[in-house]
């Protein structure tokens, strides 16, 4: 998970960021949820994917994906 956990944090908060459908969020934010009750380092890997240049969210403001990243983790 050490070698996966960024990759996987990438794919997701892409995926949520726009790229999915409204009908498959469902789908990704199970993954999600699993990873960050699970897995210790899963902040820095999803506030690095969300920091990414190409997010396709990029009109969302940095302040936004900080509060985003929050509730994700709380």
């Amino acid at each position: 998970m050490e070698h996966l956990g960024p990759a996987l944090a990438e794919a997701l908060v892409y995926n949520i960021s726009g790229n999915a459908a409204r009908s498959e969020l469902d789908k990704v934010s199970d993954p999600l949820k699993k990873l960050v009750v699970k897995q210790v380092r899963s902040k820095p890997w999803l506030e690095a994917a969300l920091f990414e240049k190409n997010l396709p969210g990029d009109k969302v403001e940095e302040q936004d994906r900080r509060i985003f990243l929050q509730k994700i983790v709380t």
